[in-house]
């Protein structure tokens, strides 16, 4: 089993920077597939946004037709997929 290192006590208003810093030091001495798992790990530890379940979800499962979902993933891709800069 590894041992882990006591973690250091920080004022609340270092503690963002200090630790981020501490974070990214030994993230950085990690190979790229361990940075991978840790960034795994941190999504994992993410609280999950409240959404459908899947159970609700299977409802709507053939509610549309092939060529209908075809149609609007056209839509979406020829409309949405295009930035336009001088619109702002």
């Amino acid at each position: 089993m590894q041992s882990y290192e006591k973690l250091p006590s920080l004022s609340e208003a270092n503690m963002s920077t200090e630790l981020s810093t501490e974070i990214i030091n030994e993230l950085n001495s990690l190979s790229v597939e361990s940075q991978l798992r840790v960034l795994q790990f941190i999504r994992a530890l993410k609280p999950v946004r409240p959404g459908m379940s899947g159970t609700t979800l299977r409802q709507f499962v053939g509610i549309m037709s092939d060529a209908d979902a075809q149609e609007m993933k056209d839509a979406i891709r020829s409309g949405c997929e295009k930035v336009d800069i001088d619109e702002w």
